[in-house]
């Protein structure tokens, strides 16, 4: 059942750190799951679950990075799943990006961006319109040794082709 494989997950992990879910037009749950799997593992999984709580399918999100949080996921008309992340850069790093991801209905990934606008780029939050036009909203932080951090907030759209619309 899905509340069996969910808490599977949630057991295993030792910090879940995002979970999220939407509903494609067939009324399949989808849902994102994200943790702490050993000391520096972050994981990003996707699962999806028909309306009698067979599991479809599943897979791992990989954007590169030590992960830090899936945090939105977003189904479109079309049955494209949006998918908002944040990572860190790697072990030692305090450099943190921001990805938006696409995905067709069969799971194959269609563009991933990433905005590394400082020395930390965090995802808030993400939405679609009704032509699959992507928005993500975050901030950004640089960081300048003995000075306080410099905080800006940031809006991107990106178009139903991945292309930055504007910023």
């Amino acid at each position: 059942s899905p509340t069996g494989i969910l808490e599977n997950i949630l057991i295993e992990s030792s910090s879940s750190t995002g979970l999220d879910s939407a509903l494609d037009s067939n009324g399949n749950l989808i849902v994102i799951s994200s943790g702490k799997s050993g000391i520096y593992q972050d994981y990003c999984r996707i699962f999806s679950f028909d309306p009698n709580g067979n599991n479809l399918w599943n897979m791992n999100v990989n954007a590169g990075g030590i992960y830090k949080g899936c945090f939105r996921i977003y189904i479109s008309s079309l049955g494209n799943m949006y998918l908002g992340i944040r990572n860190n850069s790697g072990q030692g790093t305090s450099k943190v990006e921001s990805y938006a991801l696409k995905y067709d209905v069969n799971q194959n990934l269609l563009w991933q961006r990433v905005k590394q606008l400082a020395n930390t780029t965090k995802l808030h939050g993400m939405t679609l319109d009704n032509n699959e036009n992507a928005f993500v909203f975050g901030s950004q932080e640089t960081i300048i040794t003995g000075q306080a951090p410099i905080r800006k907030r940031f809006i991107i759209k990106y178009s139903p082709t991945g292309t930055e619309v504007w910023s």
